[in-house]
């Protein structure tokens, strides 16, 4: 029966053991294994036992807990028990280690130094239970790292003593002797080396004599071994070999070729045996199984007495029988390798483990120290509250000063340390609100509960501590302009969509512009007292159903919506200029009784909560208007001469208005020929035509003066028209555009020589650069304002804006009104634009840095021009 075990040894191999009752040598091989034996040492078992004993393609599963693995093989013929280690030391088997490494909280240098602890554990229990060691190298020199390694092993050794002897004294068939010196005897260590890498023709015994001086030297001078192998870790034999080199590197060979080998030099052997004729056998054979056999025999006969010189004592040396073995070897190896149950076991092993952490150990002291100085660097200047994005940036500057001073392994869990403790100073009342406004600042207050209409802050919300409640403050100041812009003053950082597009321009207004006459835009009535904001779903698709469905109906002029975007944008048409209008008799005559369409009604219960735009559900209105229309009073205001001489905070040379020249053409349609008679020819080609005193009021006094023409179905003139496009930046800067990527600027007498119709015809950046500061970063300036002049004819000037203030798919804010907004004639009107832009869901805050110009726009279309019905 062929008995191969593991460790610890199961019930079922003690059984086998015991009844195998003899006494047998055992022989442990440990040390290292090159990457393509699989973590195999066992040559010099396979070669004494004729067979593969440990070597094979299919290595068994270390435990991932121990991290190594002794494998057992009962040589009968030759009374052997081989052990051999499989452990870290491996190459191939300290790969599997790390690959299947799974705590990446556990740096390279502390799963190394579990692995040197988990080897010197079982190169220890090994030297304990064995009686012949083999240290196997896959290369022919000796490494000195095994000197420390071996010092470390026989102090363990001593601190272990009474740990062993408490277990051997209660085991029946155990020696005093035995006890006393917690082993059988003191193990011999022999070493084999896989491979000579040395020429064919030098001598291999020379090779091996000089490598067993060099290793008993540096053995003897570390005090390693004595004269009295009673107090060693190991012997060494004085009068027998114990280097063996192999005569051919074996890690070269594959797995087929020392398979053929081993059955050449098996064949050879029994031929020797069989056989008087030695020429069979080549001469000078160099085998382990010789090597190797000359130690056992030595242990079955007169034992080991490795000691030198005259006062020694004799070396205990016996062989027990298995059975007393097995059970022995169990019991030291849950001393060593086992779980730790007392303290005493808990402090010898975690003295081992200690021994091979040494650069922790290091990591770990020099780490403590710094730690400190890490944290008071964070400190260092901290103010009494700071957002989250000072404390990160502090963070860092502590991780730096750490990572200067701190060295080793131990580095990352201090790290985590040093950010828990930043993290736990900050935490204490040091917190800043970071509730961000509506322009992208976060407040500056300490960590406080919202009042009413703010938006509130989730880590107050969270906090289990009393806060304080208060209004959010950025500590960030603008200077805006009022509503007519003839007053200017400082205004908070909004926090709230109500306070930045109503209440602070109502404020000013109360001083400068309450007087003036206003439109009134749409917003939510409620009927009830507990009225509430509406749910939106997100949809960025305006609806036919909308408010605005309206718009694609016919308007005043009976033209639909497209229709009258295609006339305002100037398209060339029937061979008129780019600078006029046509309007049909269709246009003059609609009926005022008509259905204009259904129009629903708003809800009295629930409100739009955002701005209205073209995506905003049907019968939804805003709780206060966004925009604002004023009439600043007539036309005559406004001097093209002197520009805007009653506006606060313009830039130099571009406080003026651009004129607009537009040639309006009246032609009746089939519809419009029942109205003729409503017409009065007023003049063409030089010719005076007698009007009434009425038309001549309509057309502007002294209606000859004009520029009308007059043919047999239309009615021709020109109108002047002042519009501007007004930009504000947060300094108050305030500036015109002519076009839209250029400033206005007028010459120094006052001059302007561009004209309006790129405003018109085009669409206007919603933002764009201020020139106020062109040295340090730009900062951007918002279209907040729209100026018309309106001419004294028989039309109305008319303002539809849309506003995109984001690209695609961001929605077009519109004013709220289901028609254009009609300004009336000779006066001097300005639209202001909403300062935020908020949708229902989203908020479309001005860009931080300089950004295309279409980005956001105001979309052509906004300017039009219809005529006044009950002139005609």
């Amino acid at each position: 029966m062929i008995l191969k075990f593991t460790f610890p040894l199961e019930d079922s191999v003690k059984e086998t053991l015991e009844s195998e009752n003899e006494k047998t040598v055992v022989v442990s091989i440990v040390g290292k294994s090159d990457f393509r034996s699989f973590g195999s040492k066992g040559g010099p078992a396979d070669e004494t036992c004729d067979r593969q004993v440990f070597t094979t393609s299919r290595p068994p599963k270390v435990p991932s807990k121990s991290l190594v693995l002794i494998e057992g093989y009962h040589d009968k013929a030759n009374k052997i028990m081989f052990l051999h280690l499989r452990s870290p030391f491996d190459s191939s088997h300290f790969a599997e280690i790390v690959e299947q490494e799974d705590d990446d909280s556990k740096s390279f240098q502390e799963l190394l130094s579990e692995c040197r602890a988990q080897q010197a554990k079982a190169m220890l229990f090994l030297l304990t239970i064995s009686h012949i060691v083999i240290l196997s190298s896959p290369s022919p020199r000796f490494e000195t790292q095994y000197l420390q390694l071996f010092r470390t092993l026989d102090q363990i050794r001593q601190k272990a003593h009474p740990l062993i002897a408490d277990q051997l004294h209660k085991m029946p068939g155990v020696s005093a002797d035995w006890t006393a010196q917690q082993r059988m005897c003191t193990p011999r260590l022999l070493f084999y080396f896989q491979s000579n890498q040395l020429d064919a023709n030098k001598d291999l015994k020379k090779l091996e004599h000089s490598m067993e001086d060099q290793i008993y030297r540096q053995l003897r001078r570390c005090r390693i071994i004595t004269n009295s192998t009673t107090l060693s870790l190991f012997a060494i034999p004085p009068n027998q070999e114990f280097v063996f080199i192999e005569d051919q590197d074996l890690n070269v060979l594959d797995k087929t070729q020392q398979a053929v080998n081993r059955a050449l030099r098996f064949c050879l052997g029994d031929c020797a045996e069989k056989t008087d004729n030695s020429d069979l056998l080549p001469r000078n054979v160099h085998r382990f199984k010789e090597f190797l056999l000359e130690h056992v025999n030595t242990a079955f006969g007169k034992g080991f007495d490795d000691s030198l010189g005259r006062h020694t004592n004799t070396a205990h040396f016996e062989i027990p029988p298995l059975s007393v073995w097995a059970e022995a070897s169990s019991a030291i190896y849950k001393v060593l390798l086992g779980e730790e149950t007392n303290s005493k076991q808990r402090q010898v092993l975690s003295l081992l483990s200690s021994s091979f952490n040494v650069s922790i150990r290091f990591s770990e002291a020099r780490c403590k120290k710094v730690l400190p100085m890490a944290f008071a660097a964070y400190q260092e200047g901290l103010p009494t509250h700071y957002t989250k994005a000072y404390h990160e940036g502090r963070l860092a500057f502590a991780n730096s000063v750490f990572l200067q001073h701190a060295r080793g392994p131990s580095c990352s869990k201090y790290i985590a340390d040093l950010k828990q403790m930043c993290d736990e100073h900050w935490h204490d009342g040091r917190q800043m609100c970071e509730v961000l406004s509506l322009s992208g600042n976060p407040c500056t207050q300490p960590l406080h509960l919202n009042v009413e209409g703010e938006e509130p802050c989730e880590t107050a919300l969270s906090k289990s501590d009393p806060l304080s409640t208060m209004p959010h403050s950025s500590g960030v100041r603008y200077v805006s302009t009022c509503n007519c812009g003839r007053k200017q003053g400082p205004r908070e950082d909004p926090f709230v969509l109500r306070i930045a597009n109503c209440e602070f321009y109502a404020a000013l207004a109360v001083d400068c512009c309450s007087s003036l006459h206003s439109l009134t835009f749409p917003v939510f009535e409620p009927s009830i007292d507990d009225f509430k904001a509406a749910r939106v779903a997100v949809d960025e698709q305006p609806r036919k159903d909308s408010f605005r469905a309206v718009q694609e109906q016919k308007l005043s002029l009976g033209g639909t919506l497209s229709e009258m975007e295609d006339a305002t944008r100037f398209k060339q048409r029937d061979g008129f200029s780019d600078q006029s209008l046509l309007l049909q008799m269709d246009d003059l005559c609609l009926d005022p009784g008509k259905e204009k369409g259904l129009l629903r009604q708003a809800s009295t219960t629930e409100y739009l909560p955002g701005m209205l735009h073209t995506a905003s559900p049907a019968g939804l209105l805003p709780q206060f208007p966004s925009w604002s229309l004023v009439c600043l009073g007539p036309s005559s205001v406004y001097s093209h001469n002197h520009g805007l001489t009653d506006q606060a905070g313009f830039l130099p040379g571009s406080a003026y208005l651009l004129p607009w020249d537009v040639t309006v053409r009246f032609e009746p349609s089939e519809m419009g020929k029942k109205c003729e008679a409503k017409w009065t020819s007023i003049g063409a080609g030089g010719v005076n035509i007698p009007v009434s005193p009425n038309q001549q009021r309509k057309f502007g006094g002294n209606v000859n003066k004009r520029k009308t023409k007059v043919g047999k179905d239309h009615i021709e003139f020109a109108l002047k028209i002042f519009i501007g496009v007004e930009y504000e930046c947060p300094r108050g800067h305030r500036f015109m555009l002519s076009s839209p990527d250029k400033m206005l600027k007028a010459s120094g007498a006052g001059i302007v020589k561009e004209t309006g119709a790129k405003i018109v015809s085009n669409d206007m950046p919603l933002y764009c650069l201020c020139p106020c500061n062109k040295n340090s970063k730009p900062l951007l300036a918002q279209l907040m304002r729209i100026h018309v002049v309106t001419p004294k004819a028989p039309v109305y000037v008319t303002l539809n804006p849309k506003v995109q203030p984001a690209p695609d798919p961001c929605p077009v804010f519109v004013s709220g009104l289901n028609e254009p907004l009609v300004l009336t004639q000779s006066a001097y009107w300005i639209l202001r634009l909403p300062f935020v832009y908020m949708a229902e869901q989203n908020l479309y805050r001005m860009p931080k840095e300089t950004v295309p110009l279409n980005y956001g726009r105001l979309l052509a279309g906004c300017y039009s021009i219809i005529p006044e019905a009950s002139t005609f």
